[in-house]
């Protein structure tokens, strides 16, 4: 269903009888929170010194006597362009005030520009990453968010829950080098999305490859995706095997240092009576000592296999990018 915001915009769409008040541009104040490019605003001023404003701007009042802007940042930006050129008469501006907390006219805000205006990617990554960040603040206030998160921030931005998942995807797993590219106007949304799910060692050598090649037709980051995930996957699990088999050989050694060990304190016993106190201290330090050994062995097994194996998997890679 609606969530209550989007409600909120539809019924201020829908009472076009709905009190109009005329407030001194001077009042209004941006909105901070406005994360959206401010463009063609030439354009839209000499539209409205031609024919008036068409549509009113949304704001809400603050404690100040000072409003604040929710909807209408382009319009806003034109008037005080046209005012600034000596076009006093547009110092009235024709509001709908609004009564919405911080959260709530933030979300009212997001949803209007979504609806409005041809957005950038990286305007599309922004407004889902903070919707996200609103809708938790809500539930964490205590407030009800009917159903799940993604979905209402679908029916916010107009988008299918399966295109929220992908931006989702790319704001949390992208390296922050490739999404500079997204700002670039170099990477598109679609292959952003395949190559968010390759590690950040195979998200570097997508870098590469796109510093060298900036037409990459969606099959061939598809392709390339495939490849490179194939790649992690068989290197992975050899990692994985040669891990398991390494361990399992310490564990023997492990074992058969503690049955010495066992062995050595047996035939002791006798001439030690008077010492048992001591030999358990000694049999719990050495046993300690044994088992920081092997953690010890373990890890530097483990860090001589990934090199191994980091050095035999680079090459593939190399060979398939090159």
């Amino acid at each position: 269903g609606n969530s209550k915001n989007t409600r909120k915009v539809e019924e201020f769409k829908a009472k076009d009888n709905f009190k109009i008040d005329y407030i001194n541009i001077d009042r209004i104040k941006r909105n901070e929170k406005n994360f959206y490019e401010i463009v063609d605003i030439e354009s839209l001023a000499e539209d409205i010194k031609l024919n008036g404003l068409n549509h009113n701007l949304v704001v809400r009042k603050l404690d100040n006597d000072m409003y604040e802007l929710i909807s209408g940042e382009r319009r806003y930006t034109a008037l005080n362009k046209l005012i600034n050129e000596g076009n006093k008469e547009f110092n009235l501006v024709p509001c709908k005030v609004i009564e919405s907390n911080d959260i709530d006219s933030e979300i009212i805000l997001i949803q209007a520009n979504a609806q409005s205006r041809e957005l950038t990617e990286v305007e599309k990554l922004t407004q889902v990453e903070r919707l996200k960040e609103l809708y938790k603040i809500k539930k964490k206030n205590g407030e009800k968010v009917p159903g799940k998160i993604r979905d209402i921030i679908a029916n916010d931005l107009k988008l299918s829950p399966t295109q929220v998942g992908r931006y989702e995807r790319i704001n949390n797993k992208l390296i922050p080098e490739l999404k500079a590219v997204i700002e670039q106007d170099k990477l598109t949304i679609a292959k952003a999305s395949e190559f968010s799910s390759l590690s950040e060692e195979n998200q570097r050598v997508i870098l590469s490859i796109i510093d060298d090649k900036t037409n990459m037709s969606k099959q061939e980051a598809v392709d390339l995706k495939n490849k490179l995930k194939k790649i992690e996957e068989e290197k992975e699990l050899e990692l994985k095997k040669a891990y398991e088999e390494k361990e399992l050989e310490l564990k023997r050694l492990e074992e058969e240092k503690k049955n010495q060990v066992l062995k050595l304190k047996s035939e002791n016993e006798n001439l030690k009576k008077k010492l048992d106190n001591n030999i358990e201290e000694e049999r719990k330090e050495i046993e300690g000592q044994i088992k920081i050994e092997f953690e010890e062995k373990l890890k530097n097994e483990k860090v001589i296999l990934e090199e191994e194996l980091k050095s035999k998997y680079d090459k593939k890679i190399e060979d398939i990018t090159n």
